[in-house]
């Protein structure tokens, strides 16, 4: 997948998903085991171990466990094995406060 640094400076990759049109998935529902997931907006499980280097101040880890809420692809077939479905952390991932993001050391 191309990686692009656009005129604004900002980065984007992988395939883009068109998200106002997904149905919110969220909410309990059943799932059937080993069959790809359908299109839809819906929380995704994380856990990440990352590092960062902030100049002058030095490097750190965060562990991030949780959830992002994800625009979900169409699968490419309903074999789970072979399907492809992609994920975007779009704008119905940000939160409304961007302080909510934020990390201190």
């Amino acid at each position: 997948m191309p990686t692009l640094v656009t005129a604004e400076g900002k980065i984007s990759s992988g395939v883009p998903i068109d998200h106002p049109r997904l149905e919110d998935l969220f909410g309990p529902r059943h799932v059937e085991p080993f069959t790809p997931p359908p299109t839809g907006i819906d929380n995704l499980g994380i856990t990440s171990k990352d590092s960062f280097y902030v100049a002058g101040i030095g490097e750190f880890t965060v562990d991030f466990a949780g959830y992002v809420r994800v625009a979900r692809s169409q699968p490419s077939c309903s074999d789970w094995v072979n399907a492809e479905v992609y994920t975007n952390l779009s704008k119905c991932g940000w939160p409304e406060k961007p302080t909510a993001w934020a990390i201190s050391w």
